[in-house]
């Protein structure tokens, strides 16, 4: 006796091959033949110049033509300086430049004339400078405590001491350094604790400042304009993957300390990243010019890092 498949005809011996037979092919091609129907409808296939696109494959495509469109009109090509030029928007809707194109030296020059300084003298006193002078505050920062990390922060006065505290701290780490070191200058101590330092051969008399010269206490960041921990610490996003700048540490330290004439913040050179001598060399030919303009020019030089520390 032989048992005939309905659907194609073959024939099998017994009936337990027919019904194998009717299980693995006949239902296996019935389940293909539904789900290619429901794909079908699902994907909606759109057809022109004879190609044919999926509903996923021309989302895809979409997508990719607009983000190339939104970044085409993001960034527009400088045709004269062969430089992207970027933009953001400020707080008024303006647009204003985050790149200054050209040699360090240029954009130092471009940086002093943002901030009002007199482009002519500025240009004269750094074709004069040798840039030692930042060199040799390094030097006095050096022999006076050793190996030196950028920012490093003494706190204190000669007669008491200063008190190293070593990187991009937060203001409520020098708070407290900050309050021991004013309770000390207030009780007359003069004596210089073993972990602290007198400084007696570092020069900060001509440095930059703010504050009070006959303050109580002086609070000396020995820094470096290129270093991103520095810019951090001063309130500008050098490194986007930390937070130091939001922190406002230089910022309250003024607001709570140096405004109130308890404390003389003094600014030490040491330059040692790439490009820092020449920043810093600009720095003091801006001061030069004036106080004000320096902390101005500080600020600019952190705010437009990448354009002359690469």
């Amino acid at each position: 006796m032989s048992y005939e498949c309905d659907e194609c005809g073959e024939e099998f011996d017994t009936e337990r091959g027919l019904h194998i037979h009717q299980s693995q092919t006949h239902e296996e091609d019935e389940k293909n033949t539904e789900n290619g129907g429901s794909r079908d409808a699902e994907e909606d296939n759109h057809t022109g110049n004879g190609i044919t696109l999926t509903t996923s494959q021309f989302g895809i495509g979409a997508l990719v033509v607009g983000l190339a469109l939104g970044f085409a009109v993001g960034i527009s090509f400088n045709q004269v300086t062969g430089s992207l030029d970027t933009t953001s928007d400020d707080s008024e809707g303006e647009q204003s430049p985050t790149q200054i194109s050209g040699s360090p030296g240029e954009v130092m020059e471009e940086i002093a004339g943002k901030v009002g300084a007199d482009k002519s003298e500025f240009a004269s006193c750094m074709n004069s400078a040798d840039g030692s002078e930042a060199v040799e505050d390094r030097n006095e920062a050096s022999s006076a405590l050793g190996r030196v990390g950028t920012p490093t922060f003494l706190i204190g006065n000669s007669e008491t001491g200063f008190e190293k505290l070593e990187g991009a701290q937060p203001f409520s780490s020098m708070q407290p350094v900050i309050e021991e070191q004013l309770s000390e200058a207030e009780s007359s101590s003069d004596t210089v604790e073993s972990d602290e330092y007198s400084l007696e051969n570092m020069s900060l008399d001509d440095e930059p400042s703010k504050g009070e010269s006959d303050a109580s206490i002086r609070v000396i960041e020995v820094s470096d304009f290129a270093c991103p921990w520095c810019a951090e610490w001063a309130g500008f996003d050098a490194i986007p993957s930390r937070d130091i700048d939001k922190r406002n540490s230089w910022s309250q330290l003024k607001e709570n300390y140096v405004s109130t004439g308890e404390v003389e913040f003094i600014y030490k050179d040491y330059p040692a990243h790439r490009n820092s001598g020449t920043a810093h060399q600009a720095a003091n030919c801006v001061q030069e010019q004036g106080d004000e303009l320096y902390w101005k020019f500080h600020d600019k030089l952190y705010e437009f890092r990448d354009s002359w520390v690469a």
